[in-house]
């Protein structure tokens, strides 16, 4: 007889907790239910009054807390009911369950985006294949969906809508984003086209609290770029070490220095490139999984005499709990001179540089201004501007972070130095 192993999924309040434990009820093979909530409030709340083993589990890391989870289970199955979850049609999933498949997917809805959420697997399948940590991933809706999007053989079927349906749906801006995001989630083209001719660009100081998002945000791209460059600026935290442990999987290349700022740091990468485009990704940001697909596109019909390719910027506000919520996308415009970029209102990107303009003006300008640490976007592009032109697209493929160590929100301050600097 098969057995399963429910595991119910940051649930935000104790109504819809109670609800999802209800309709589990209805589903036979039943033996164990586990709570994970990263709210303490719950900690002390009573499961159920069913005949089953219960257990409620307070994380911080919602993905290793998972796989440690699943280590020590042995039911046959795990039934992931996901934060306002309840079985509606027990009958339905009861007869799904009977028909042997390795996963079980329901749909998930918000406004007219759908998208499928792992909701019964295999146990044996979950410890072959663990979820990601919550620090690769922008947000931890995320890792359920990228684990989906990595199965290949695996047998699935997806179950009807409304088997499956929600306590109450959260519809605000922040959840449709997250929900397009994870839509773009498609890694069947891999390795099929020629790689683009664009090379990433990643400089890093003391980001090891975000930078494996960022790496992971390049390598699961429907399409890879040719290569990744990261230098490590001379951090002090475990950058290092996390930048060691990537290099190993391939297609990264990973370079250290000593702290010398931004543009002393691409400038080392420069001589490695050898494509005919680079983006820049800043190591607390991250990539939109069709970015560098989008990008490519729109190089194909780059005009000759211009030196950069840019767009609209995603914003995202960390808060005070490490999770990220939407702020809006702030639009680009068109840049024609020099005075137009000095009165820019926020930061231009995503910046696409083409190689040759770069080297043309001897990469990145280290310049007197607090030892060539600040402002190196502006530098540069106050460079290239004289040179050839900045070329504006409506497109949005990156993500900002804000949060408190960014070092372009600490320094508005010292913008207004900046300017008179440069008189």
């Amino acid at each position: 007889m098969k057995t399963i192993h429910v595991v119910l999924l940051d649930y935000n309040n104790r109504v819809s907790l109670e609800k999802a434990i209800v309709s589990v009820q209805h589903i036979p093979y039943v033996s164990k239910i586990t709570a994970l909530s990263n709210k303490p409030l719950l900690s002390s709340f009573k499961l159920s009054s069913l005949p089953l083993q219960e257990k409620l589990i307070v994380h911080n890391d919602i993905g290793m807390t998972l796989n440690q989870l699943i280590t020590n289970i042995n039911t046959d199955f795990v039934l992931f009911l996901y934060n306002e979850d309840y079985i509606n049609d027990p009958q339905t999933l009861t007869a799904a369950i009977k028909r042997d498949a390795d996963v079980l997917t329901a749909p998930y809805t918000i406004q007219n985006i759908t998208n499928q959420r792992p909701c019964l697997i295999k146990s044996s399948l979950l410890k072959k294949h663990p979820f990601l940590n919550a620090t690769q991933v922008p947000f931890s809706e995320a890792i359920y969906s990228i684990w989906l999007n990595t199965l290949k053989k695996e047998k699935m079927l997806q179950l009807d809508d409304g088997c499956i349906r929600q306590y109450r749906k959260t519809k605000n801006a922040d959840a449709y984003q997250k929900q397009l995001y994870l839509n773009k989630l498609d890694f069947t083209e891999q390795g099929v086209h020629t790689p683009p001719n664009l090379t990433i660009l990643m400089p890093t100081y003391n980001m090891a609290a975000y930078i494996e998002t960022a790496l992971f945000s390049c390598l699961h791209q429907t399409r890879r770029a040719a290569n990744i460059l990261v230098i490590d600026d001379g951090s002090t935290d475990t950058t290092a070490s996390k930048l060691k442990k990537w290099e190993q999987a391939g297609h990264i290349h990973y370079f250290q220095t000593k702290n010398g700022g931004k543009a002393r740091a691409l400038n080392q990468l420069l001589p490695h490139v050898t494509t005919d485009f680079i983006l820049e990704l800043d190591a607390d940001d991250w990539l939109d999984p069709n970015a560098i697909a989008s990008i490519s596109q729109r190089l194909q019909r780059f005009p000759k005499n211009c030196a950069v390719l840019y767009g609209d910027l995603r914003y995202w506000r960390e808060t005070s709990d490490k999770k990220i919520q939407y702020k809006g996308i702030k639009k680009g415009q068109h840049v024609g001179n020099e005075k137009a970029l000095m009165t820019y209102r926020f930061p231009l990107g995503p910046r696409i540089y083409r190689t040759s303009a770069l080297k043309a003006i001897q990469g990145f300008p280290v310049i007197d201004f607090q030892d060539g640490r600040l402002f190196e976007d502006v530098s540069v592009l106050k460079a290239l501007i004289a040179y050839a032109s900045l070329k504006y697209e409506p497109f949005t493929v990156y993500n900002v972070r804000e949060h408190k160590e960014s070092i372009t929100k600490s320094n508005h301050s010292k913008w207004s130095d900046y300017l008179k600097s440069l008189n």
